[in-house]
C-alpha cells in the first residue's frame, strides 16, 4: 500500500493505493495517522469544526474494505479528529463498518469539495503494509481516499449533507426537497434544497450567520451574539456549562453531571475549588483551584468525616465516659458528657445510652419492713454545710473543727442485698470496671477506678463467691434463697468488690463527708440518723447488738441477726436512708485519716499506706455506741469480715 499526496483545486488529496498480497491491519493505522497531520487540518483547534460525513464514511469504507474490526476502526476515527470532534461520526462509522454498505466511489475520490468521490473501488481484500515515506511494503487493488474539505469545512458526504447539522455543500445533492441549510459553520451564505442539488438561498447580512441548528430556524439568519464575537464564551448557569454554538449565533448548555457535577467559569469539572471530600475513612481530600481533586491527605486525628473533615472520632460513633454517653458530632469531635442519673443512671457501653441499674433489672419489690418497697429505690440529697464528726451531745463528738460542705447527690435508700449482688457476680470480670469510671463529678481530686485495683479484685466469679462465703455469717448463698435471704444485705465483701459493685450499677461509694451528712440530718447535726433519741433495747430502730430478732433474746446467732434491708422504719434518716444505723457496716471511698480540711466536696484519697478504709454505721453484732452518726471504724481494704457491706451513692 503507497500514501500519495497530490492536489485538486487548491487542495490536498491523498490516495490509497492497495496491494492485495500485504498485511492490511497496519495500514489503516498508518493511512489515518497520516490523514491526521495532512488531510484534515483545517479542523485542528477550530472551534465547533466536524468531521463531514463524507470524511467518515470515506476512512470508514477504506477500513471497511481492509475487513478491520469494528471497535479498531471506531476508535483510529476518534484519533483522526479528536476526542470530542471524532466522537460526531462514531455512531455513523460504526453502522457503516459493521455493514461494509460502502458505495464503489466511497473508498475513493478526489480533493477540494470534501466529497467521497467515484473512485476505483472498495479497497481490496489482501494483506498490505503502508509506504509512509518511501517505502513499498505492499499494495491491494486500487482505490482513493476522500479529499480534503472544502474552504466551507461543511457538508461532504455522497449525499451533500452533514449529519446532525443543518449544512450543505453549494450544487451537490440534497435528500429532502425545500430543506434550508448553511454553506458551513459560522458562514453567511444560506441554502435550499431545489431539484435534489443544493442551491443559494441568500446572504445573511453582516453581524449575523446562517444558523445551522435542525429544526424550524435551520437555514436561517440570526445575530451573531456579542460575547461570542469579542472573547470564546465560557460560563456556567444553574450548574451547567454553557459555550457559544459553532454558528456563533447561539449558546449550548451541558449540564455538569457524574463525574464532573461542577461547573467552573464554563468548563465541568470534579468539583469546586477548595471543598473538600474524604477519599477513605481517614484522608481527605482538597479540591484544586482548577476543580480537581489532588492527592489524599492523612487526617491527624485519624478520621475523616462528612465533607473531608478531619476529627478525632468517627462521626455518629458513641461511647461511655465514665458514667455518661458521649457522641460524636458530624464533624469529628466528641460532645460533652452528660452522665446518667435518675432512674437510668447507668450508661451501656454497647449502646452508649443511660439505662436502668442493672442490678435492678428483674428484680422484685422484697426490701421494707413489709417486703413489699423497691430495694433499688434513692433518694436526692439536697446539699449544704455542716460539721463531721459532731452532735454537740456525745462526749468527744462535740468539736467543730471539721467543717464540710456537699453538693446535691442522690444516696440509695437501702443497702446492697444479697439480690441485687447476684446480678453482679453473673455479670463479674476482673477488668469489667473502665479507668477513670466512678469518678465523683463533684470533686476534682476524685479520679475514679483506677485499673490498679484490678489486681485486687478476685480473678472470676469462682474465686469471688468463694471469697464472700467469710467465715462467720455470709449473707451470700451460691444458689439463690428465699425472698428474706435474697433480701438481706451482702456481706463479707472489701473495698474493692464494694466500689467495683457500686461502679457497675452506675454509682459510685459515698464520700465520708456525703455519709456524715446523710446520717447526721445534715445542719441537724443529730445524734442518731433518726433523731437523738436513744435506741431501746427492742429492735425498733436498727439491728445491733444481735438484739434482732428479739425470738433469741440478745444472742449472736451469725446470720440470723441480720435484718432484710429497710426493716426498721423508725430508724430512717432524713432523706429516707434505712439502716444507716447497725444492721451491716458500709464502705465509704475514703481512706482513714485525719479528716481534710478545707473541705468542699471532698474525700481523703484512696492510700495504700493508710491503716485501712473507713466504714461507717456499725453492724448487727456491734454494742449501741458503734451506730452513732459520727462514729468512725476502719478495716482492711481487702478484708472481707461479715460485718462489711456497701451503699452506693450517685449523681442527683
Amino acid at each position: 500500500m503507497r500514501l500519495e499526496q497530490g492536489t485538486a483545486a487548491g487542495a490536498l488529496s491523498t490516495q490509497l493505493v492497495v496491494d492485495s498480497s500485504r498485511s492490511n491491519g497496519p495500514v489503516c493505522a498508518s493511512l489515518l495517522r497520516r490523514l491526521d497531520a495532512r488531510v484534515y487540518p483545517p479542523f485542528t483547534g477550530r472551534v465547533g469544526a466536524r468531521p463531514r460525513w463524507g470524511q467518515c464514511r470515506a476512512v470508514c469504507c477504506a477500513c471497511g474494505g481492509f475487513k478491520v474490526k469494528t471497535s479498531y476502526c471506531v476508535g483510529l476515527v476518534l484519533v483522526v479528529f479528536g476526542a470530542l470532534q471524532g466522537a460526531a461520526c462514531s455512531s455513523q462509522f460504526k453502522s457503516c463498518a459493521d455493514s461494509r454498505d460502502c458505495d464503489p466511489g466511497d473508498a475513493g475520490g478526489s480533493a477540494g469539495n470534501g466529497e467521497a468521490g467515484g473512485g476505483a473501488g472498495r479497497a481490496g481484500a489482501g494483506s498490505g503494509g503502508a509506504d509512509l515515506g518511501g517505502t513499498d511494503t505492499g499494495g491491494v487493488d486500487s482505490g482513493s481516499v476522500a479529499g480534503a474539505p472544502d474552504s466551507n469545512a461543511g457538508a461532504g458526504g455522497e449525499s451533500g449533507e452533514t449529519h446532525g447539522a443543518a449544512l450543505g455543500t453549494l450544487n451537490q445533492p440534497c435528500s429532502v426537497e425545500g430543506a434550508y441549510a448553511c454553506a458551513g459553520y459560522a458562514q453567511q451564505g444560506q441554502l435550499i434544497c431545489s431539484g435534489g442539488k443544493w442551491a443559494a438561498n441568500g446572504t445573511c447580512a453582516a453581524g449575523s450567520n446562517c444558523d445551522s441548528t435542525p429544526g424550524s430556524s435551520a437555514g436561517s439568519c440570526a445575530p451573531i451574539l456579542a460575547q461570542c464575537t469579542a472573547s470564546s464564551l465560557s460560563t456556567c448557569s444553574n450548574g451547567s456549562a454553557v459555550a457559544c454554538g459553532p454558528d456563533l449565533v447561539s449558546t449550548i448548555t451541558t449540564a455538569c453531571t457524574g463525574s464532573t457535577p461542577v461547573c467552573l467559569s464554563g468548563a465541568c469539572v470534579a468539583c469546586t475549588p477548595t471543598s473538600e471530600q474524604c477519599s477513605d475513612a481517614s484522608h481527605t481530600q482538597t479540591c484544586s483551584p482548577s476543580g480537581a481533586w489532588q492527592d489524599p491527605t492523612l487526617c491527624s486525628g485519624g478520621y475523616c468525616n462528612g465533607a473531608g473533615v478531619c476529627g478525632v472520632c468517627k462521626a455518629g460513633a458513641k461511647q461511655c465516659i465514665g458514667n455518661g454517653p458521649q457522641t460524636c458530632s458530624p464533624s469529628g469531635v466528641w460532645s460533652t458528657v452528660a452522665a446518667c442519673a435518675g432512674v437510668t443512671p447507668v450508661c451501656i457501653a454497647a449502646t452508649s445510652t443511660c439505662v436502668a441499674r442493672p442490678s435492678c433489672t428483674g428484680l422484685g419489690y422484697s426490701c421494707g419492713p413489709g417486703g413489699n418497697l423497691d430495694c433499688c429505690g434513692s433518694s436526692v440529697v439536697p446539699g449544704g454545710s455542716f460539721y463531721r464528726g459532731y452532735d454537740g451531745v456525745t462526749p468527744g463528738y462535740t468539736s467543730t473543727a471539721y467543717p464540710a460542705t456537699v453538693s446535691d447527690f442522690r444516696l440509695d435508700d437501702f443497702e446492697v442485698t444479697v439480690g441485687r449482688f447476684r446480678k453482679f457476680v453473673a455479670a463479674y470480670s476482673q477488668s469489667m470496671i473502665a479507668a477513670g469510671a466512678g469518678k465523683n463529678p463533684n470533686d476534682a481530686a476524685d479520679t475514679g477506678w483506677a485499673t490498679a485495683w484490678n489486681a485486687q479484685l478476685e480473678t472470676n466469679a469462682t474465686t469471688l463467691t468463694a471469697a464472700i462465703n467469710c467465715d462467720g455469717s455470709p449473707t451470700w448463698s451460691d444458689t439463690p434463697g428465699d425472698k428474706t435471704a435474697e433480701s438481706r444485705p451482702i456481706n463479707c465483701i472489701d473495698w474493692f468488690e464494694a466500689e467495683a459493685f457500686c461502679i457497675w450499677d452506675g454509682g459510685r461509694l459515698p464520700t465520708e463527708a456525703e455519709w456524715n451528712y446523710v446520717a447526721s440530718g445534715g445542719s441537724e447535726q443529730r445524734v442518731y440518723p433518726w433523731g437523738n433519741t436513744a435506741p431501746p433495747t427492742s429492735p425498733l430502730y436498727a439491728a445491733y447488738n444481735c438484739d434482732y430478732p428479739t425470738a433469741l433474746g440478745g444472742t449472736c446467732s451469725g446470720i440470723l441477726n441480720i435484718a432484710p434491708a429497710g426493716s426498721f422504719s423508725l430508724g430512717n434518716g432524713k432523706w429516707s436512708s434505712a439502716d444507716l444505723a447497725g444492721n451491716i457496716e458500709e464502705w465509704v471511698v475514703d481512706s482513714f485519716g485525719v479528716y481534710p480540711v478545707p473541705c468542699t466536696n471532698c474525700s481523703a484519697s484512696f492510700n495504700a499506706g493508710s491503716p485501712g478504709q473507713v466504714l461507717r454505721g456499725g453492724s448487727y453484732s456491734q454494742e449501741a455506741s458503734t451506730i452513732l452518726a459520727s462514729v468512725r471504724d476502719v478495716d482492711g481494704s481487702g478484708d472481707h469480715y461479715p460485718t462489711h457491706g456497701a451503699r452506693c451513692a450517685r449523681l442527683p
